[in-house]
């Protein structure tokens, strides 16, 4: 129950790392790249979304960027209304979004709290990562284990484009994925955010275990239909599909805690560990999950209403 309780791990110590884009304020840059891109794009203006754009064409175009957490930059911004801020954020998600054909709030995310499910130090690490979207996690690992042999899958083509920048990536659907070649061949499978989306998560999971080797992990994110919010919503009569979150319209499958896990040990692995994500609620959602409580029953406990996505490390 320790494991259960368990929330997602901290952000590992601070380092230089390598990043897919630089969100701005200060950047040092050799001339050649900047001429090499040709600059920010004016038709992004102030919106701080040009520098994902130029940072994704900076990869493009051989070049790399480099975060690093230690340096101090001090910026001062003048007083910006709120709702002309969110406006504007909004705008240039969306002029990012036409420029690259991607979904900047997912495409371009990383899974720290998944990649540090896996052990790194053996010689002959591989890893697959399944919905790999533009390549953060392979980024990664490519920079931090650089001796790693890395495959990502993605079925999105302008984000299989990108992720190429940093391994090998398959752009299919991986429900029709068949690779003999790849029996028993990675120690550590990732899926985050992925099976949820699937006509058919469960022949999919089978799939991965054949392609994982014995000893190697699984390691899995899904959102938790019991969530608090969803039990909310259905108390008023509402099952609202939205852009992304719990009710994504993109979902095809939902699951509890117990058929979560039964996704991962029907498919063969042993479970290691089933932690969660939790997000903040608001004060009436607060209330709700006290009145909830006791009547919760088989075996469900409070973090089933506190869970927004279950995360489950399998081994083989």
């Amino acid at each position: 129950m320790e494991a259960l309780e368990r929330t997602a791990s901290a952000r590992p110590e601070a380092r230089d790392e390598a990043t897919v884009y630089l969100d701005g304020h200060c950047m040092l840059m050799r001339r050649a790249a900047w001429q090499a891109v040709g600059g920010l794009r004016e038709s992004y203006g102030d919106y701080k979304e040009g520098y994902v754009d130029f940072s994704l064409r900076l990869w493009k175009n051989g070049f790399a960027t480099r975060r690093c957490p230690m340096a101090v930059v001090q910026v001062e911004e003048a007083a910006v209304d709120s709702r002309e801020k969110a406006a504007a954020e909004r705008d240039g998600q969306v002029l990012l979004a036409e420029q690259w054909h991607i979904r900047p709030g997912y495409s371009l995310q990383m899974r720290r709290d998944l990649l540090a499910d896996f052990d790194y130090s053996d010689p002959d690490f591989s890893m697959l990562v399944a919905g790999c979207a533009c390549g953060m996690d392979l980024m990664y690992v490519h920079d931090t284990y650089p001796d790693a042999e890395l495959q990502g899958i993605e079925l999105d083509p302008h984000s299989a484009a990108i992720a190429t920048t940093f391994a090998p990536v398959e752009n299919i659907d991986i429900e029709t994925l068949d690779r003999p070649d790849w029996q028993e061949r990675f120690s550590a499978v990732l899926m985050g955010d992925i099976l949820e989306h699937l006509r058919d998560p469960w022949k999919t999971m089978r799939r991965m275990y054949e392609y994982t080797r014995p000893g190697g992990r699984i390691s899995i994110s899904l959102p938790n239909v019991s969530h608090i919010s969803i039990l909310g919503s259905l108390l008023r009569a509402h099952w609202q599909y939205e852009g992304d979150g719990l009710l994504d319209r993109t979902h095809l499958r939902f699951f509890a805690r117990n058929e979560a896990v039964d996704l991962v040990t029907q498919a063969g692995y042993h479970i290691k560990e089933v932690r969660y994500r939790k997000v903040p609620i608001s004060e009436e959602m607060t209330k709700l999950r006290k009145a909830l409580l006791p009547l919760l029953q088989n075996g469900a406990q409070p973090f089933d209403l506190d869970a927004y996505q279950w995360l489950i490390v399998g081994e083989k």
